[in-house]
């Protein structure tokens, strides 16, 4: 998933405007806060995971999974990141279960000066 300049610019910012929106499961209410308090425990690396989840790969786990097993493949990828691919892997499982599971999007938590970058 490539992207040049011009078109990762403005699938930025298309990912930071689909952020900023209200997800299922994220308006008041009991339900936002206990995915609020689920997002609060997440460690650095899964926010981290979250964030290039959103700004890098369009807010799909799918293509930073993708991503992900190519490089454990030595195929093509798109980003290097710095912890070890297994576990990386092991924190979007969890992440993306709680989302699948609650009908939600963890990435409305992410404060929106990191989504604008």
């Amino acid at each position: 998933m490539a992207m040049d300049s011009e078109g990762g610019s403005a699938r930025r910012e298309e990912v930071a405007d689909a952020a900023r929106a209200p997800a299922v499961g994220a308006g008041g209410g009991p339900a936002q806060a206990r995915h609020r308090e689920f997002y609060a425990r997440l460690t650095r690396e899964e926010t981290q995971l979250l964030l290039l989840r959103n700004v890098l790969y369009g807010g799909l786990w799918s293509e930073i999974e993708r991503d992900l097993r190519r490089r454990l493949e030595r195929k093509p990828y798109v980003f290097r990141l710095m912890h070890r691919i297994e576990e990386d892997l092991a924190r979007i499982a969890r992440m993306r279960a709680y989302e699948e599971a609650h009908q939600t999007d963890l990435g409305v938590f992410l404060p929106p000066d990191t989504v604008d970058r």
